[in-house]
């Protein structure tokens, strides 16, 4: 077989195998939309399917996958390293728009799940070989398993796409075909202040204690304290001024054992 027919030979059995690679896209998400991308290119069973003569008249350094790594050796963004015979492996770290909304009780993000081809774009400067959001359903002839593994900080509530397991969202890339958004919602609870709810108890109790003192000194400013011999002298004189004259009532309270400057002080005030 000529290499140009070995080559056309090879095209005709990527296009016919179906479900004979694979890509694992693992995407970890953190707050302020810091994230670490791992992505797993597998073309073991691929290999594995061609048929002895398949290779027949090509260079068997092709055919190893190494020339894989050599086509992201340039790009800044990603490291890639071989795996194994037909795996390599793509790392790197990217900044996701993450949605943040914050109440009392917890932290909410929202993260749209279609902006993984925007990475997987950042890959590649030829736009052919870059696998997008419109040309998924080409490559879904092939049959392949694109898979798409996201973790959000703190908890998974709800997802628009794919499966919330163990608070990851398992997303098949052929689900965001045709979807104009596909977001994912995370929440993580706030840990009570106590430090400042305590801060805050004791200022309230405070506060209250001196209310409460200042209630009772203006109480006790609007209604001073009355000496009970005054107020019995205030009484006695109350009773009888009608009936008697004040020097009468003077020494009626003397008799009975008041102090005579204080009776003589009480009668001028209350005769």
């Amino acid at each position: 077989m000529s290499k140009k027919g070995g080559i056309f030979f090879l095209l005709v059995v990527v296009v016919f195998i179906s479900g004979c690679y694979s890509i694992d896209i693992t995407h970890s998400i953190e707050p302020e939309g810091l994230s670490s991308i791992s992505i797993i290119m597998n073309m073991t069973s691929l290999i594995d399917s061609m048929p002895d003569n398949a290779t027949e008249g090509i260079d068997n350094s092709s055919m190893t996958f190494e020339s894989g790594c050599a086509d992201y050796e340039n790009n800044t963004l990603i490291t890639c390293s071989e795996i194994s015979l037909g795996v390599i492996q793509l790392e790197g770290d990217f900044e996701v728009p993450l949605i943040e909304t914050e109440s009392l009780q917890e932290t909410r993000y929202t993260y749209d799940a279609l902006f993984v081809f925007d990475i997987l774009a950042a890959l590649s400067d030829d736009p052919t070989e870059q696998l997008t959001q419109d040309n998924l359903g080409e490559m879904e002839m092939l049959n392949p398993e694109l898979t798409y593994i996201v973790s959000m900080p703190g908890t998974i509530l709800t997802s628009e796409v794919g499966d919330i397991f163990e608070n990851v969202v398992i997303i098949d890339l052929f689900d965001l075909e045709s979807v104009q958004s596909a977001n994912i919602v995370s929440s993580v609870e706030k840990e009570l202040p106590w430090t400042l709810i305590g801060m805050i108890g004791g200022g309230v109790v405070l506060a209250i204690i001196i209310i409460t003192l200042l209630l009772v000194g203006s109480l006790k400013k609007n209604h001073p304290k009355v000496d009970a011999n005054e107020l019995a002298c205030k009484t006695y004189i109350g009773q009888y001024k009608q009936t008697y004259s004040a020097e009468q009532l003077k020494q009626g309270l003397i008799a009975s054992g008041h102090d005579p400057v204080k009776v003589t002080e009480y009668v001028q005030k209350y005769y």
